[in-house]
């Protein structure tokens, strides 16, 4: 494992980085749906509440929803690019 790590040129060390980094934005997503779905359902049994608020809020768990699944595929689609050149830079022992 050791020996692969240090054989990744500086191309695949940023793949790697911005994976990461595109992971952690997933995570930050996925994270903040339950606190929405909380103020969701405080504005919904709230009476006299505006529609424009749920819908409002509505809209923002779609936008995380829709965030996290666009990052999952660019970090995806990095990965896939990734692996077919992994075995050629493997040490062979």
């Amino acid at each position: 494992m050791i020996r692969s790590l240090q054989k990744m040129q500086r191309r695949e060390w940023i793949m790697a980085a911005v994976c990461a980094v595109l992971i952690l934005g997933q995570i930050y997503f996925d994270l903040s749906l339950p606190d929405r779905m909380s103020e969701l359902t405080v504005l919904i049994k709230t009476p006299g509440s505006a529609m424009d608020d749920i819908l409002r809020t509505g809209l923002d768990m779609l936008g995380c929803t829709l965030a996290s699944a666009v990052l999952c595929v660019v970090c995806g689609h990095l990965t896939a690019r990734r692996g077919p050149s992994a075995p050629q830079s493997m040490p062979s022992s």
